[in-house]
């Protein structure tokens, strides 16, 4: 029987395995497109394959292509162009009930604190499992809204949940763009580099927590710049950028 700790450790799995190519595209120049291998292949020779094709694509200028266990990773020279993608593995599991779960128990935890506030992070992992992630945003907010419907009744004092991801990436980015339903709300935004976040809003009803959390969603373009200059740094973000890494004017 497969658990949600099952489930979880091959997110972590899955995770790492983006992380990786992360590393390695940004060590030697170089981008991934394509698809991962499934998770119960040979992950440490993949791993050792993957790291030494990205050295050669990069040092020759060549594109490869690795096959393995019935999918193709491709690692090709230079930036990603537009309309690069990059699938995860496969993975088996109920992910609604245990996103569900998770709220429920993650929300015990503030049972007995005055107001709290639950952000769960999406790493991307459940975009791999659900077809959901190719939803208008409208759509998906409709679909997270009935998900974790309920989740919080039994605990008062939580006043509403974030679900938020910075896992996708598109180059160059898309532009902002704000859903909402009711008092729930949606927000993708583009991120410094490629990534984007998509963010669902999720309150019980509106309030002071609600428009706090909001108001830091909003501005989270601008929080990494606030951090630079809480630290002395006399550089905004954009000027720490490669000029052809920019977003377009």
């Amino acid at each position: 029987m497969r658990t949600a700790q099952d489930v979880d450790a091959k997110l972590r799995t899955s995770d790492a395995m983006f992380d990786l190519l992360d590393q390695l595209a940004r060590r030697h120049n170089v981008h991934f497109r394509g698809a991962l291998p499934a998770l119960g292949s040979d992950l440490a020779a993949w791993r050792h394959r993957v790291a030494t094709d990205a050295v050669t694509a990069g040092r020759l200028n060549i594109a490869l292509c690795i096959s393995w266990a019935g999918r193709d990773l491709f690692v090709e020279p230079g930036d990603a162009p537009e309309g690069t993608s990059l699938d995860g593995p496969e993975i088996e599991g109920d992910v609604g009930t245990r996103l569900r779960r998770r709220v429920q128990s993650k929300a015990r935890q503030i049972a007995g604190a005055g107001a709290g506030w639950l952000w769960l992070e999406n790493h991307g992992a459940v975009d791999m499992l659900v077809p959901i992630h190719s939803a208008s945003l409208s759509d998906q907010l409709g679909a997270y809204r009935t998900l974790f419907d309920g989740t919080l009744d039994d605990v008062t004092s939580a006043k509403g949940l974030t679900f938020s991801g910075a896992g996708s990436r598109r180059w160059p980015p898309p532009p902002a763009e704000h859903s909402s339903e009711g008092s729930a709300r949606a927000l993708r935004q583009p991120l410094p580099l490629d990534r984007v976040r998509h963010s669902f809003h999720l309150p019980k009803m509106e309030g002071p927590e609600s428009q706090l959390m909001w108001a830091i969603l909003q501005n989270e373009r601008s929080w990494l710049d606030h951090a630079l200059g809480t630290l002395g740094s006399p550089f905004a973000t954009l000027e720490l950028i490669r000029d052809d890494l920019r977003e377009p004017a």
